[in-house]
């Protein structure tokens, strides 16, 4: 008797630590209507800006290199469901969970001339160049895989900056995803 009712106990304690294990969450996320540039181990990349769960309204947006199968289109504020996957056994040099797009909330088309800010170039103190834009046969193109438009701001983007200087691009929405760069300007980060 003793023993079927200990191994009772065991079933029951398993089932409920199990229960509480698990290795995703399914979470409410807003996704911001332009990206910004970070590095990956490769080179710049495009990282989405999103705000999770209690934060979405806020001030503060967080940084993700990715969510799968997620059709975004620049110019949208997204509010989606996401299933956030925890790995195993992630590796040391990446995140321990991944985003994967569940479905569509809602999805709010900014006004055409909304203005946001990108990091286009970092001078360091040795003169190193860090340059998240790229110039293509056929125009310019933020981290590789955004195109814009620069019109009489080119040759000014091409210009090396001093040590210990950002330069920053204002882009203006203006129409279906579609960007253009309307003013440069230079900060000094030291």
């Amino acid at each position: 008797m003793r023993l079927s009712y200990f191994l009772v106990l065991i079933f029951i304690s398993t089932l409920f630590t199990s229960c509480r294990d698990t290795d995703y969450e399914i979470l409410e996320m807003r996704v911001s209507d332009h990206k910004e540039i970070g590095y990956n181990i490769i080179g710049p990349e495009s990282l989405y800006l999103v705000q999770v769960e209690e934060e979405i309204g806020g001030a503060e947006w967080d940084r993700t290199f990715g969510i799968e199968d997620f059709d975004y289109k620049w110019g949208y504020v997204y509010n989606i469901l996401v299933e956030k996957k925890y790995y195993d056994e992630p590796r040391l040099d990446a995140s321990s969970f991944r985003y994967v797009f569940i479905k569509e909330i809602s999805r709010e088309k900014v006004e055409v001339g909304s203005q946001f800010e990108l990091i286009l170039q970092r001078t360091y103190e040795d003169g190193n160049v860090e340059i998240f834009w790229e110039e293509e046969q056929d125009g310019f193109s933020i981290a590789g895989n955004k195109s814009f438009i620069c019109a009489d701001l080119c040759s000014e983007l091409r210009k090396k900056g001093e040590a210990f200087t950002l330069l920053l691009g204002i882009f203006e929405h203006f129409g279906d995803g579609e960007i253009k760069l309307v003013d440069l300007k230079t900060q000094n980060y030291r």
